[in-house]
């Protein structure tokens, strides 16, 4: 069943949810990560940033330990593991520039799923630095990446960002801490683009997240990924009548899928963690490259008012 889109006038404070911002903090790697780890990462030089312990969020975790719905809807996105980070440098012939890779410290004997976000065009990969530690939170290794040049479309950075996840997963530091089987891609702009495209190229893929998508292909028939796609009503770059609206409906061999309209933004506006499209992103690859079906309820759920942030919530709900 596909809910039917929501639409209604401007809230006078729609500015408000850009304008708190997830923050998360992460830890120097000696202090946070065990000795297996330390040992897997020593042929690396490790850069931190300076922070403290991420403490879980008030209602974070149910008794289970799953994410839960009061957590997504609260002040924070922010998960509960400590987060270390190093950055690499594209191999010759590795098919990308370098990245930066953020993990998440595990307790025991754990494996993450992993996600590679790429930037869009004339960006570079700071532009999406802030999601890497703070997707990270919630156990997933993830790596955002710099692009061979900030001019390559949209077909050109999905390439790279197989390529950047073939390195995640095979030859990178954290490779042991990843579980090959639940990976994702993720982009904003050409780099939502270039989501799609390589979500096409690799249906094996567990999920795909297009913010302000942008592509000159319309359709995506093939697609298999399950995809989260993120619009903002005042983009006119990408707008959400002739890009992420098309791209959605195009969708038919897409099972599970949603698409998420934000009121009052701008194309630029969701470039950076805002708490609306953080949580749905967050619960997205937790349901789909986790397979935690406690976020079912928050995925599937309407928007809250009709004049809250959510101007448009279409999904494919009930999942498989």
């Amino acid at each position: 069943m596909v809910k039917s889109p929501c639409r209604s006038t401007m809230s006078p404070g729609h500015d408000a949810i850009f304008a708190e911002k997830s923050s998360t903090k992460v830890v120097p790697l000696a202090n946070g990560i065990s000795a297996r780890g330390r040992l897997r990462l020593a042929a690396v030089t490790v850069t931190v940033l300076l922070g403290s312990v991420i403490s879980t969020p008030a209602g974070a975790l149910d008794d289970g330990g799953l994410l839960t719905f009061r957590a997504l809807t609260g002040s924070t996105a922010a998960g509960p593991y400590r987060v270390g980070k190093f950055r690499v440098k594209g191999e010759k012939g590795s098919g990308f520039n370098s990245g930066t890779v953020y993990f998440p410290v595990p307790s025991a004997e754990e494996r993450f799923g992993a996600v590679i976000i790429s930037p869009g065009f004339l960006e570079k990969e700071e532009a999406m630095s802030s999601y890497g530690p703070l997707i990270a939170t919630h156990g997933f290794v993830v790596m955002t990446f710099e692009t061979q040049s900030v001019l390559d479309g949209p077909d050109l950075r999905a390439g790279q960002m197989l390529a950047a996840l073939d390195y995640l997963t095979l030859r990178s530091a954290a490779r042991r801490e990843i579980d090959t089987s639940r990976l994702a891609v993720m982009g904003f702009s050409m780099g939502g683009g270039a989501a799609l495209r390589a979500a096409e190229r690799r249906p094996s893929l567990r999920a795909s997240i297009a913010i302000a998508p942008w592509h000159p292909q319309r359709t995506w028939e093939s697609n298999r990924s399950a995809t989260l796609i993120v619009s903002g009503e005042k983009d006119l770059v990408a707008p959400a009548d002739t890009m992420a609206g098309v791209f959605y409906d195009s969708m038919v061999g897409v099972r599970d899928r949603a698409h998420l309209e934000v009121r009052g933004a701008a194309h630029g506006d969701l470039r950076s963690p805002a708490p609306q499209v953080t949580r749905y992103t967050i619960a997205w690859l937790k349901r789909f490259v986790e397979g935690d079906r406690s976020v079912e309820d928050f995925l599937c759920a309407s928007p809250e008012t009709p004049t809250g942030p959510v101007l448009r919530y279409q999904v494919t709900c009930p999942f498989a």
